[in-house]
């Protein structure tokens, strides 16, 4: 794998990581909303100016940060397992160095060395 596509992993690993958080920015009020009683909720949800008033918009806000934060999940385990590959592929080489170095090319054997 070449070096631009490695780097374009991790872009899109962090852009990925950044979904899930923006997804989590918009689930986050919803989760702190229950939690409280209702009498204490409703003063909580004026002051939030993306969310109209009324339960119906945060709840489809949440479903929606949900929606993201999946999609960025699988986005980054994809992106996960292409930098494990390389990881794997790098340390294969640098196990298997030190038959092609010295004096001439090493070949694995399976019986003994003579």
């Amino acid at each position: 794998m070449t070096s631009s596509n490695v780097s374009r992993a991790r872009a899109r690993l962090v852009l990925a990581n950044l979904l899930v958080i923006a997804g989590f920015g918009a689930v986050l009020p919803l989760m702190l909303v229950a939690f409280l009683p209702g009498a204490e909720a409703a003063p909580l949800l004026q002051y939030i100016p993306w969310m109209p008033g009324g339960l119906a918009m945060p709840i489809l806000v949440a479903l929606a940060g949900l929606t993201v934060m999946f999609a960025g999940s699988a986005i980054a385990s994809r992106q996960r397992r292409v930098l494990d590959a390389e990881q794997r592929r790098r340390g294969d080489a640098l196990r298997r160095a030190h038959f092609y170095r010295g004096e001439g090319r090493i070949e694995p054997t399976l019986g003994p060395q003579q």
